[in-house]
């Protein structure tokens, strides 16, 4: 009898406890239809660019048949090798196609016909299974010939279509070189949330908040203060976690340390923000430590483009992933540490941190006087 009294009312704390109702009923059918969504290495329209300096009747069907796949979108038609060369640096598109210039000669004369395929192998992932479509297709294409199932007859003999495939930034696709720069950006996101979320937390937990704005200081400098601090721890783990996976795993480092250094400065600093806004909408360490993980460290790993291609995701998930701002300090990390890119190729990602940075601030003020009044 004392035993069903104590699970009765267990059962009845549950039922008055919405967040631990969530917790134990919501959390699985979240993560389930997460990750049975995100969690994909397919990807469909592919953006490619293409670069074709003479036109020729086997480049035009082979152009044709490659955009009428459900795996590739040609996007762009390069006026140059060097504009092809832009749009891949510039994280435009993922794989470029060079048609060669003498295409239709060779295949006339049933000689080999190159066409070569760059491909940015600062996303591993895409470009391998990129790459693989691509011979496939290539291989199919020239069966088609073979078959009759395209015309041949302004050919002398059947043309061989020879894909040559060259991955840039990570020319042997090794895992450490695409994991790394991607996989500090999630562990910074996630710790710099839950290092302020939890901190300031506890402050409102013990009442030491309450006196702090009661005295004369602005809620702009109680941000700025409580922020630093972490600031400058997350700047040394961001420097540690670098230099760790150039010595360790060999990852190189081809961009500006300064201009690396001050978008870093924007991300990390929305990201503690992120935080102090979770710390004051929440005021109690359990919840902030749960929203912490859910506003971080789960959309940082599966919508910012780490590890899962962000074109395989449903469309609604892809548009929910431009909120995530780890999404473009991934871009960014790449983009500098592999590509040795600049600014100009980076402005976009750069600007929607600043917009982040902005929010986050803006909605911790707000927060903070609410909290005064």
């Amino acid at each position: 009898m004392r035993l069903w009294a104590m699970i009765s009312k267990e059962f009845i704390h549950i039922l008055r406890d919405p967040r631990t109702l969530w917790l134990a009923v919501g959390m699985p059918l979240l993560f389930l239809v997460a990750f049975g969504y995100i969690i994909s290495f397919d990807f469909y329209d592919l953006g490619v660019a293409v670069y074709q300096p003479k036109p020729s009747p086997i480049a035009t069907d082979y152009l044709a048949g490659l955009g009428e796949s459900p795996y590739f979108e040609i996007e762009y038609w390069a006026q140059s090798y060097e504009q092809l060369v832009e749009l891949i640096d510039r994280n435009r598109v993922k794989i470029g196609i060079v048609m060669p210039t003498g295409m239709g000669r060779d295949a006339v004369r049933g000689e080999e016909v190159p066409i070569q395929i760059i491909a940015d192998g600062s996303d591993n992932l895409t470009t391998t299974v990129a790459i693989g479509y691509l011979l496939g297709y290539s291989a199919d294409f020239t069966m088609k010939y073979l078959q009759g199932q395209l015309p041949f007859g302004y050919f002398d003999r059947i043309p061989r279509i020879e894909v040559l495939e060259k991955a840039w930034y990570n020319p042997a696709l090794s895992s450490p070189v695409f994991i790394v720069p991607g996989l500090f950006v999630v562990i910074m996101m996630l710790l710099g949330v839950i290092l302020t979320s939890l901190t300031v937390a506890r402050e409102w937990e013990k009442g030491t908040m309450e006196q702090l704005i009661s005295t004369p200081i602005h809620p702009l400098e109680i941000i700025v203060g409580k922020i630093s601090p972490y600031m400058l721890i997350c700047l040394l783990d961001v420097a540690l976690t670098v230099i760790v996976g150039i010595l360790l795993f060999g990852v190189p480092f081809n961009g500006s340390v300064l201009l690396f250094l001050l978008i870093t400065f924007i991300f990390l600093f929305g990201v503690l923000c992120l935080g102090l806004f979770i710390s004051t909408a929440t005021k109690s360490q359990q919840l902030a430590m749960m929203i912490s993980f859910l506003s971080s460290m789960l959309p940082a790993f599966l919508l910012s483009g780490f590890i899962f291609p962000i074109n395989s995701m449903p469309r609604i998930i892809q548009w929910f992933t431009y909120l995530v701002p780890a999404r473009y300090y991934v871009t960014v990390s790449r983009a500098i540490l592999l590509k040795g890119a600049g600014l100009s190729a980076l402005w976009e990602p750069t600007l929607f941190l600043v917009g982040f940075c902005l929010v986050f601030v803006a909605l911790s003020l707000f927060r903070f006087r609410k909290s005064l009044e």
